[in-house]
């Protein structure tokens, strides 16, 4: 029973709520993630021309992913509908990856299968430069690829 109402309490609802707590000691690291976010000076195109990236890496179990949706839901207000959340494969397909974000960032974004992965990242940032947004790529485990293709454009 609730204690309060004197109600039965669904057991799957509430095990939903048992054990959720505010990470303790993470407020320093949200606050420096959500300034960088907030400054022109960070938010700006890197010397190649692409996005600027912050990366949140660790061991497993550390809370990077916690932390990020901190992040990401402190900032909610300043980026309002500029702001996706995308989980990815261990090994995603290149093409594969540039397309999902591509249906996630853009409304307008139809399947074409015949692009080729020059194509779809030059799609990708023409999207992404007409504003500033935040993109979470969740479970990252090879950046390198990304770099080099988007550091041609």
């Amino acid at each position: 029973k609730d204690p309060v109402h004197g109600e039965h309490v669904n057991s799957k609802e509430a095990t939903h709520h048992i054990g959720v707590q505010l990470p303790i000691g993470r407020e320093n690291d949200t606050k420096v993630l959500v300034e960088m976010l907030s400054s022109n000076d960070f938010c700006c195109k890197t010397e190649k021309g692409g996005a600027s990236i912050i990366s949140i890496v660790g061991k497993g179990g550390i809370g990077k992913m916690t932390l990020a949706n901190m992040v990401f839901n402190e900032v909610e207000q300043q980026f309002v509908e500029r702001r996706w959340w995308v989980c990815l494969s261990e090994r995603p397909n290149h093409k594969d990856l540039v397309r999902q974000i591509l249906r996630e960032v853009c409304k307008s974004y139809g399947e074409n299968t015949d692009c080729s992965l020059t194509d779809l990242c030059t799609q990708l940032l023409n999207e992404l430069s007409k504003e500033k947004i935040l993109l979470v790529l969740e479970d990252v485990w090879e950046i390198k690829w990304w770099e080099e293709e988007i550091g041609e454009h």
